[in-house]
């Protein structure tokens, strides 16, 4: 099980990821930050029983591959940006496994999980402040660092409260605070804008209520139909907050990606220059009219979309061994189900969010990204657990709040 050293530098490791991606910090972590996850990284070196996920150390060798084999502009910087991807994902996914490593990110999984509860909680008093909204547009990003990532974050949460929905609570009316946070949630993603976001976060909330109640069809049909009369019910609370996402589709037939539609094709066209190896970690082309998203001075590439982004970059045999990760992690989710069928279905549905989500933005390279951290992270635990199947108890356990651990109830 879980010792208190792992439980604690878990903790740390999570604390420090969530609220490096917060305006709530007096003080930035600035290089401190890559300070702990390079601490992180020799204590995972120290545990006993390593053994080496060949699907990462082959998705390593094919990053190197895009770089070595294309004069990547110096300004992306191309190496650092590899080696911190190595960094990151070695600490936080399924490159090196042993029972120690999955229970240290099991710990860190767990308690990003109910900070990013905590996080849009806060967010959402700032909403009702008439607060949180960025300095340089009209999108809300709450105690967060930007609009694109309190989305996620609110997601995120939902999908955490909804988690503990099925369980019974010391307290009756905690059940009523769950329900609220997340409609709170909702308004909170509606306000961003993000449509990306709105799409994940209701396909990853109907993922888990499927996978949950997968052997029971009336009781899901009955569970879909309370969902659907709860939003009739509550319209008027939430309705009036859709106006970011309408402000987003204003005189547009329909979903408006016009904003997406020049980056997705010049990903293609990139692809196209270089089909088996990509262009080059982290890299995109310098040239193109449009598309080409990107910062001289910081090397900073926006991408559009993370899949169409590890083709372009990486190539065919990137994308290839990329999408083998997902493949794997779902097979493994199915064989969870019998494990612990509300992890495997609250799992599942953080998967599928982001699936969904990173159609729309590009950050799976991204390793100083929140998001990009949190990816990683849910594949290490996936895969983690399938090493050791006895942390999907332990997952179940310690991702419930002190005040709501108790026996298997219903949604």
């Amino acid at each position: 099980m879980l010792d208190k050293k792992t439980e604690w530098i878990g903790w740390l490791v999570a604390f420090m990821i969530v609220s490096n991606s917060t305006t709530l910090m007096p003080f930035s972590w600035g290089i401190g930050y890559y300070i702990v996850l390079l601490l992180a990284f020799f204590f995972i070196l120290t545990m006993r029983g390593l053994q080496i996920g060949m699907s990462m150390l082959v998705l390593y060798v094919l990053c190197m591959i895009s770089i070595i084999g294309n004069e990547v502009p110096a300004f992306f910087h191309a190496w650092p940006r590899w080696g911190t991807f190595a960094l990151v994902t070695t600490v936080v996914s399924f490159t090196l496994c042993s029972e120690s490593a999955v229970a240290f990110r099991v710990r860190m999984f767990a308690s990003v999980s109910k900070l990013l509860v905590v996080v849009t909680l806060l967010s959402f008093f700032t909403l009702l402040l008439g607060t949180g909204y960025g300095l340089h547009d009209s999108w809300f990003q709450g105690v967060t660092s930007h609009s694109m990532i309190m989305g996620p974050v609110a997601a995120m949460s939902n999908l955490c409260c909804l988690y503990q929905l099925q369980y019974k609570q010391k307290h009756k009316y905690m059940r009523w605070g769950y329900y609220i946070l997340i409609i709170s949630g909702f308004i909170c993603i509606m306000q961003t804008g993000s449509r990306s976001s709105l799409i994940g976060a209701v396909v990853s909330f109907l993922c888990f209520m499927y996978y949950l109640n997968q052997d029971e069809f009336y009781l899901l049909i009955k569970r879909y139909m309370l969902l659907v009369l709860l939003l009739i019910v509550s319209a008027p609370v939430w309705w009036a907050y859709t106006d970011k996402i309408a402000e987003k589709n204003r005189g547009q037939s329909g979903l408006n990606t016009d904003s997406r539609e020049a980056l997705w094709q010049q990903r293609i066209e990139e692809w196209k220059s270089s089909p088996f190896i990509g262009i080059g970690f982290g890299t995109v082309d310098t040239e193109a009219m449009e598309g080409g998203s990107f910062d001289v001075q910081n090397g900073r590439v926006e991408t559009g979309n993370s899949w169409l982004c590890t083709l372009s970059m990486t190539g065919l045999l990137g994308l290839g061994c990329v999408v083998v990760i997902f493949l794997g992690a779902y097979l493994k989710l199915l064989r969870m189900m019998a494990l612990s069928r509300p992890v495997g279905s609250y799992l599942m549905a953080i998967m599928s969010f982001f699936i969904f989500h990173m159609m729309a933005e590009g950050y799976i390279f991204a390793c100083g990204s929140f998001l990009s951290i949190q990816v990683w992270l849910l594949l290490g635990v996936i895969y983690g657990i399938a090493f050791c199947p006895q942390y999907a108890t332990s997952l179940e356990y310690i991702l419930q709040f002190n005040w709501t651990r108790g026996e298997q109830y219903t949604l």
